[in-house]
């Protein structure tokens, strides 16, 4: 599962509302028809619900999750616990992230 995130620049009061973190989930074409694709978002959707509470008020930020073809026959507790880890490499900002406002570096032709 690839994971994409941006931090955002959300004051205090609005992570401890639970409005900092934003979760976004992409699930192309390519991983099947309308039916899987759906059964993947909602099993995605459901590790999330399961997940977020640990996480909850501590992080604000935009993430993206895009789950691979292997998300459909996955185990669910296999699947809980990529999430998981998602969500804390996430928390913890590991990998590569842009800072709120940062610019793309174009390509030299």
């Amino acid at each position: 599962m690839a994971v994409f995130y941006m931090f955002t620049a959300a004051t205090a009061g609005a992570i401890s509302q639970g409005c900092g973190l934003k979760i976004g989930l992409t699930v192309p074409q390519s991983l099947g028809g309308a039916v899987q694709r759906n059964r993947i978002k909602r099993r995605m959707r459901e590790a999330l619900r399961l997940s977020l509470p640990a996480l909850a008020g501590e992080v604000a930020a935009d993430v993206v999750l895009h789950p691979r073809r292997s998300v459909a026959t996955l185990p669910f507790p296999e699947l809980l616990q990529e999430v998981k880890q998602a969500l804390e490499s996430v928390q913890a900002r590991k990998g590569s992230a842009r800072a709120p406002g940062a610019q793309r570096m174009k390509a030299k032709p």
